[in-house]
């Protein structure tokens, strides 16, 4: 049965949902349906599907999406044509609380091992087998949020398990504090969870050096974190933001390169989360459009409108009005 509860100004819903209520011959139907529907689109089997059992919490914290999952034994296969039916490319933080998992993409084959942490790259087909029970904590996000902690998500990839293991450590008890006692008592407010969240994974990404030196990462977050509390200036520019990071313009646009984006790029993605975000809360719902355009950084609201619907596949009224009524 599927269980939710609506937050009063949170953007998201907290759900619950297991096999208990449902009869053999279609647990594992349900069970698709609900990872593919309000996780990631994905095909779940099972050796034994007639004895198979899962459990399922999720919390809404904005950006993020906790998942705590156990399980009897499978196998989920993310297939090509699921990869292209998604839209902006998402991931899944897994840190396996018991059990194993093993996951395989095309030229590409990783064990998890109890007590380490994964991270699954939905924009690509994989497919990972647990064999036997398992409880999982997992976190569901897109880029753009991934791209707020870490320069890439390589970053994290090319750490050792043994390195996970060690600097996810603080991470993993504040998910597993998470999954005992859920956030109904919690007095900080969700979105301060989720940047909790992202700067404890920060810092298991961040021990790999082979993209961009460490000054050169610790610099980008910090010029990012100037962008983001720029974005209403509507003037910002590339000489501006290299003066106030105290850098050559020259070097902002190679530092921008190494990481495969340009100035622009970044500030346009960063604009439009934020207007995302506004319309999302319930305390901007007496602003206009035009308003929250402007407090973004849009200088024309036709532009504002055209690159929101570009990005998110509605325009922005659109965007609000489903936004509040789902709620």
């Amino acid at each position: 049965m599927l269980k939710q509860q609506v937050l009063g100004d949170e953007l998201k819903q907290d759900r619950s949902w297991s096999t208990s209520s449902f009869g053999d011959g279609a647990k594992m139907a349900r069970w698709t349906d609900i990872v593919s529907r309000h996780m990631t689109e994905m095909q779940v089997n099972s050796d034994f599907p007639d004895h198979f059992s899962a459990r399922w919490q999720q919390y809404g914290l904005g950006p993020v999406e906790l998942n705590f999952i156990s399980a009897t034994p499978q196998r989920c296969l993310r297939s090509p044509q699921m990869v292209s039916r998604s839209g902006e490319p998402s991931y899944e933080l897994v840190f396996m609380k018991s059990g194993t998992m093993i996951v395989t993409y095309e030229h590409e084959e990783e064990y998890v091992p109890q007590g380490s942490f994964t991270l699954l790259r939905n924009a690509e087909p994989y497919q990972f087998v647990c064999e036997g029970q398992t409880s999982a904590l997992t976190a569901h996000f897109k880029d753009e949020w991934l791209r707020r902690w870490l320069i890439s998500h390589e970053n994290f990839t090319r750490v050792s398990h043994e390195t996970r293991r060690a600097w996810g450590t603080p991470l993993a008890a504040l998910l597993s504090t998470i999954a005992d006692n859920g956030l109904e008592d919690a007095f900080l407010p969700r979105s301060v969870i989720a940047d909790q969240i992202g700067a404890l994974f920060a810092l298991m990404g961040q021990h790999d050096g082979r993209t961009l030196s460490s000054h050169q990462q610790a610099l980008l977050v910090r010029i990012r974190s100037i962008m983001r509390e720029s974005l209403e200036d509507s003037l910002l520019n590339p000489e501006t933001l290299a003066s106030r990071a105290n850098v050559s313009k020259r070097y902002l646009h190679s530092l921008f390169a190494s990481y495969g984006t340009t100035f622009g790029k970044e500030l346009i993605g960063m604009r439009l989360e934020r207007a995302r975000q506004m319309l999302d809360d319930t305390r901007y719902r007496g602003r206009s459009i035009a308003e929250i355009a402007f407090a973004c950084g849009f200088v024309e609201q036709s532009h504002f409108a055209r690159r929101f619907r570009h990005r998110y596949g509605a325009s922005p009224t659109a965007y609000r009005n489903g936004a509040f009524a789902s709620r």
